[in-house]
């Protein structure tokens, strides 16, 4: 699958009943985990946090399980995609090093959410500083990005497909072969997107994958919208209380 309409997932239980029993149960297992980071997710009031909790959650092992991933949120323009998180390994020696810590510890996604203060240990500081540098002006070209966003869908790239489309700061960071984007949609408006890749481990990337990725980017960007609304309602409640300290002063 190379392209999927964005919260399409009315396939997921089609596909479970294509597996094995074995197979199945590990589906279900992914869903019950997905289901548990939405919750979280949904529950947020800060932007930070939600990020990375969402961003480990696409990381994390018996969750998506992908080996990097990168959010990009539009700017209050709504043309130039500005990086703002990415969490993973940026070459091969540090990927080794990241899976270590984690098998050492034996850490579960629910280790990562209640240890968000010690989260960084576990992302690559070379991946999200250059992650951050990157700005992309949206529809100044047909590009990944600007393709994702305007058409509110995510994207399977692989070697034949949709890889030249690629923006060159994204395929100069990750210098992979395959990799997805999801949009972060709310209520038909799109926030920003998710970049994901499974460069170390090789494993391909999955239509359930994909799915899975999608039901998660909608719930961040669900829950982001949420916090964006209660910080202007908070501004806007500053601003009246100053006209009514300056009205009776």
């Amino acid at each position: 699958m190379e392209q999927i309409e964005s919260g399409n997932t009315a396939t997921l239980p089609l596909l479970a009943a294509k597996l094995s029993p074995l197979e199945q149960a590990k589906v279900i297992n992914r869903l019950l985990v997905v289901h548990q980071l939405s919750l979280t997710l949904q529950t947020q009031l800060d932007q930070e946090r939600l990020l990375r909790i969402m961003l480990s959650g696409i990381t994390a092992g018996e969750a998506l399980g992908f080996n990097r991933a990168l959010v990009f949120l539009l700017d209050d323009s709504k043309q130039v995609l500005e990086g703002a998180l990415g969490v993973g390994p940026i070459n091969e020696e540090e990927c080794r090093h990241v899976w270590q810590c984690i098998a050492e510890r034996g850490l579960k996604l629910s280790d990562f959410i209640n240890e968000f203060g010690h989260l960084t240990r576990y992302q690559t500081a070379q991946l999200n500083i250059r992650t951050h540098s990157i700005q992309w002006r949206v529809g100044e070209m047909d590009d990944l990005f600007t393709r994702t966003l305007v058409e509110r869908a995510c994207f399977h790239v692989t070697p034949d497909r949709y890889h030249d489309l690629i923006p060159p700061p994204i395929a100069d960071l990750l210098e992979t072969q395959e990799l997805v984007t999801a949009p972060l949609v709310v209520t038909g408006n799109a926030l920003g997107l998710v970049v994901a890749d499974n460069k170390f481990s090789g494993r391909p990337i999955t239509e359930q994958d994909i799915q899975l990725l999608s039901i998660i980017a909608n719930q961040t960007a669900a829950a982001l919208a949420h916090i964006r609304l209660i910080k202007e309602l908070e501004r806007f409640q500053d601003h009246l209380e100053e006209k009514v300290r300056e009205a009776v002063a």
